[in-house]
Formats: C-alpha cells, sequence, structure tokens
C-alpha cells in the first residue's frame, strides 16, 4: 500500500488522523486527513503531499503576512475518482476535467483570535497516461466537446502538459461549476502563468512542473478553501477557436487574423507583416516596408500612410504626393511650386514666371492665399534663375 505522509514546519501539532482507504500499485491513494489545531510559528508553514518521494499531490499553507497561526480544524481529503458529476457539476467552457480531487478547509486564526490571511499552494498531479490520444479523444466525445471520435483524436494529439491547469469547484446559488482556479482570485493583477517552474508560493501565481520522478504535476497558488481538480483547456485561451487550429494558442484572437500567412496570428507575431522589422518598431506592421520610409516624418510610413506628404489629400487621389512639407495645395494635393517647378524644361524664363503667376492665381480665386501672398511668390519667381 502506497503510504500518504505528511510533514510540517510547525511548533505544534495537538493531534492527527489520517486514514488510507485503498491505493493500488502505482496509484495515489483515497485519503483523508484531519488534525484538530496546528500552530505555526512567523514565517512557518504546513505542508502535506499524498506521495513524498514525487511532492505530485498536496498543498503548503502558510500567513499570508508572515505571522503566527493557529489552523484550527484542518480538514483534507484526496479522491482519485472521477471528480465531475454531471448531474449536478457543469465545467468552465473550453476546458475537460480530469480525475481526481483534492480538498482543503481550515479555519485560520492569527494569536489575537482574528481571522488570517493565507496562502495555499496546491499541486495536483497528472498521470501520464491522461495524455493518450484515445484515452483524451473519449473524453472529448463524452464530455460533448467533439462529437466526432476522429475529429477528437484529431484535437487530442495536440493536447500537451501544457494545456493543464488546477480548476476551482464553485458553488453560488445553488450551482456548482468548475473554473480555472487563480480566475476565482479577487486580485485579477495577481494572475501569473509560470509554465514549467516549481510553485512559488505568490497568489495568483499557477503553472506546472515534471520532477525527476514520478508523475508531472499543475499548481496554483490560492487563497480560498475549497475542492480542486485538475482541468485540461481543448481553448486555452478562450476564444473559440480549438487549441489544435489556433493560431495564436495564449492570445484571444477569435478572428485568427494572419496578415503575412506565417502561421502566427498578428496577436502573437512579432513581426505581422514579415519584413524583418518587428512590429514594436515598425512604422507600418501591417505592411512590409523593410525600408522604413515615411516622407512626411508622421510616424506611419509610407507604405500604410494614406497620406504620404501629409497635406490632407489623401494619396489615391493626389496628383503630388510627395508635396513639400508645410505648402499650401490645390485640390489635387499639387502646390506652386509642383506644378511650375524650376527643375523643368522651360522655354524660357518667361514661361517659367507665366506658370507662377496662373497658378497662383487659381489660388487665390480658391481663397487659398491672399493676392499679396501671391505677389510675393511672382516676384521671387521673377527673380530666380528658373528657366534660363
Amino acid at each position: 500500500m502506497q503510504q500518504v505522509g505528511h510533514w510540517r514546519r510547525a511548533s505544534l501539532l495537538t493531534a492527527a488522523a489520517l486514514v488510507v482507504l485503498s491505493a493500488g500499485a502505482g496509484a495515489i491513494a483515497f485519503f483523508e486527513i484531519t488534525i484538530p489545531q496546528l500552530s505555526l510559528e512567523p514565517d512557518d508553514s504546513y505542508e502535506l503531499l499524498v506521495d513524498k518521494d514525487s511532492s505530485s499531490t498536496g498543498f503548503s499553507l502558510r500567513s499570508r503576512d508572515g505571522s503566527a497561526l493557529s489552523l484550527n480544524g484542518l480538514s483534507s481529503k484526496y479522491n482519485p475518482a472521477p471528480a465531475l458529476q454531471p448531474d449536478l457539476h457543469r465545467v468552465q467552457e473550453g476546458f475537460i476535467l480530469l480525475d481526481g480531487t483534492l480538498s482543503l478547509d481550515v479555519d485560520a486564526r492569527k494569536l489575537d483570535g482574528t481571522r488570517a490571511r493565507t496562502l495555499t499552494t496546491f499541486r495536483l498531479h497528472v498521470r501520464r497516461d491522461a495524455f493518450n490520444r484515445d484515452h483524451l479523444a473519449r473524453t472529448l466525445v463524452r464530455r460533448e466537446i467533439v462529437r466526432d471520435l476522429t475529429r477528437a483524436r484529431k484535437r487530442a494529439r495536440h493536447m500537451t502538459l501544457d494545456d493543464a491547469r488546477v480548476m476551482r469547484l464553485v458553488e453560488r446559488d445553488g450551482n456548482a461549476r468548475w473554473i480555472r482556479a487563480v480566475r476565482t482570485i479577487r486580485e485579477p493583477r495577481a494572475r501569473n502563468f509560470r509554465g514549467r517552474t516549481p510553485p512559488d508560493g505568490v497568489l495568483g501565481h499557477f503553472g506546472f512542473a515534471q520532477p525527476p520522478t514520478g508523475d508531472p504535476y499543475v499548481w496554483a497558488v490560492m487563497d480560498h478553501n475549497s475542492l480542486y481538480a485538475v482541468g485540461l483547456t481543448v481553448d486555452r485561451d478562450g476564444d473559440g477557436v480549438p487549441n489544435a487550429s489556433d493560431n495564436c494558442v495564449g492570445s484571444v484572437n477569435p478572428d485568427q487574423i494572419d496578415t503575412d500567412g506565417d502561421a502566427a496570428g498578428n496577436d502573437c507575431d512579432l513581426d505581422d507583416d514579415n519584413d524583418s522589422k518587428a512590429d514594436a518598431a515598425d512604422n507600418c506592421p501591417l505592411s512590409a516596408n523593410a525600408d522604413q520610409r515615411d516622407y512626411d516624418l508622421d510616424g506611419a510610413g509610407d507604405a500604410c500612410d494614406f497620406d504620404d506628404d501629409n497635406d490632407s489629400i489623401f494619396d489615391a487621389g493626389d496628383k503630388c504626393p510627395a508635396t513639400a512639407a508645410g505648402s499650401v495645395v490645390s485640390g489635387n494635393g499639387c502646390s506652386i511650386a509642383d506644378t511650375c517647378p524650376c527643375e523643368n524644361s522651360w522655354r524660357n524664363h518667361g514661361a517659367y514666371v507665366k506658370c507662377v503667376a496662373q497658378t497662383s492665381t487659381s489660388f487665390v480665386s480658391a481663397g487659398l492665399i491672399t493676392s499679396a501672398q501671391k505677389d510675393a511668390i511672382v516676384s521671387a519667381g521673377a527673380h530666380s534663375v528658373c528657366g534660363f
């Protein structure tokens, strides 16, 4: 029989009762432990593990502020039997529930008798055979996630330990629902995924670990007494797209937009247009422009700027899309200098001055410049060397 061990770093253990009901070879037993009273010194903790060698299932509990504690009526149970009761429980959309539950109920008090806030790191083992493709496929069909067994096998092929999470049973208004444990923490900023790392004892942190021996396990640092189990997400980010076909697993992107067609959706692609410029520094993150040309220096590259010269005339209707900054332009997007460029094949100087005079007159008629400005522009043209 596999033994259930409990270890503590505490000053006083007044009484304890440990019941091991059954355990097959290599299996974790059903167990129940009750401790009437336990005292913890400041910054001390109590740890209970079902299997001391693999450290795969159990919990560790301590005061959140490091104060001394009196733990009254601590009760914990582990049951390897199926956790889901279909007639009573629902499961968060996008998840299936694996077998086995771990519960904790304890009244933690400070030495002055006031209720204490605690941190409990829960660890739940994940059987290595839990990711057997046929087993997972049948579970997906049984839980009505997928109706067709062939499709279920394809989806199961992509499910890994990365998709496992600690789940918590939440009961409200007579309804019971299994949801991701850290979602029940009232401090959402504390939630932090720490994949492939050992438990760190920080509220809201969660992840999974693969010890050298024994089964892998998932963990989460919680502040609630409750019932916990292992859940496996078939839609890790909850965007309605299964992990197997999601181009951004971990990022909510139901539209699955992938501008550059590289199989990494825009929401998680560091270079959406695949132009070798990271989006964070790309002045056109959705339009390939390795040269990063930005004629009007407005921060939007020419490849995605609807008005390259920033003259308020969109490029699609702008006959002079490279007008000098600050120039007055007509409705076609051209300035007087664009219409009468000095560097041109003028017949003579007079032809150039005539163009300037006629164009500036039309600008006056359009209310774009004043007569005085027109006279100054024509005078400057007359004194120029253009057309010689």
